[in-house]
């Protein structure tokens, strides 16, 4: 492949990213809201469904949170799945960029690079992990040269051909992954609360 059909596809994929990027984004910051909507409309419930016969109690209870489990749940992985496509293209990019000289992207790819990743690049330099886990593109760029595969995109493709996904971390998205578990979670925890409060309240509104 010459030079400028490189310089084509590279771009291709630095657009094609950007866009995935971008719709992910937008995607978090508008489930997000219509998440604690839900949670808020279903929740503004409780004290009258906690009065109820406690079989259909526990029934409407259950069904509000598969409901909104079910929410979160395909928020979350349409998220994971959109950074997958994202990280699959890294490899592709990696190449391109040992065919034009550029370091844009393997630099990103490296100073974001997973705990097994970084102990994968430990071992290509025979090095101790404590040692190299904090080295920056360029010490490691000087490091590498000693390596048989003897330069840093090399060693990069190997990681991403080794780990797949799991190279990076999450880069910002266990962020996300925490706010829906804690909506979930506080699902459940709600009704204990009022079944607790609801007593107390109702004896300082009768004194």
């Amino acid at each position: 492949m010459n030079h400028n059909n490189s310089l084509e596809e590279y771009k291709l994929l630095e657009q094609d990213r950007s866009t995935a990027n971008s719709a992910m984004r937008s995607r978090d910051q508008l489930f997000l809201p219509l998440a604690v909507g839900i949670f808020a409309l279903l929740a503004s419930n409780i004290p009258a469904i906690i009065k109820l016969d406690p079989q259909f109690m526990w029934g409407l209870l259950v069904a509000g949170g598969l409901l909104l489990g079910t929410f979160l749940g395909f928020w979350r992985w349409i998220s994971h799945y959109t950074d997958e496509n994202i990280v699959n293209m890294y490899l592709r990019e990696v190449q391109l960029e040992k065919q034009l000289g550029y370091i844009k992207r393997s630099k990103y790819i490296y100073e974001h690079l997973s705990c097994r990743s970084k102990k994968l690049l430990a071992t290509m330099v025979d090095t101790d992990f404590k040692i190299s886990e904090n080295w920056r593109y360029d010490q490691f760029e000087d490091k590498i040269r000693s390596c048989p595969l003897n330069n840093t995109y090399d060693c990069l493709i190997l990681v991403l051909q080794t780990y797949g996904y799991k190279s990076v971390i999450s880069r910002g998205h266990h962020i996300w992954d925490l706010a829906a578990l804690s909506i979930f979670v506080l699902w459940w925890i709600t009704p204990l609360l009022i079944w607790w409060i609801m007593p107390w309240l109702i004896h300082i509104l009768d004194c």
